[in-house]
């Protein structure tokens, strides 16, 4: 008997470790860095900052997964970049705004960054003891 209680606290705990803010902001990061490296092709123009940050954002991807110290800083800097260039996407969206679905998208996609860093901020300020 114990040791069926023992194999269901090991599933719910590996269940729970999955699901975890580290893993879930993890892959989060990663795929707003491959989508931020995807709209760095667009045509019109060469977005430079854009590659830039979502390289940056992949490296945060590995670096929440390994919990390092310098992970903390890196995180915490690229959170930073990701809120002020969010929030000036954000006022050139909101001033040149049309009921396009490009630009319902392109809000959508900012507004869920936003949320991303402001998330990332709010998980380093409350596991940064955690960091070695």
């Amino acid at each position: 008997m114990l040791r069926v209680e023992t194999m269901t606290d090991a599933k719910k705990s590996k269940t729970s470790e999955v699901f975890a803010a580290s893993h879930i902001l993890s892959a989060s990061y990663f795929i707003a860095g491959v989508a931020l490296l995807a709209l760095m092709t667009q045509p019109r123009y060469i977005p430079v900052h854009l590659g830039i940050l979502g390289i940056l954002n992949i490296i945060v991807s590995y670096s929440i997964s390994k919990m390092k110290r310098w992970a903390l800083y890196l995180c915490a800097s690229t959170s930073t970049l990701g809120l002020v260039f969010g929030g000036v996407m954000l006022a050139i969206t909101v001033g040149s705004f049309s009921l396009d679905i490009m630009d319902i998208l392109i809000l959508l996609g900012v507004t869920a960054y936003l949320i991303l860093s402001i998330a990332m901020l709010i998980y380093l300020a409350i596991k940064r003891n955690e960091f070695s």
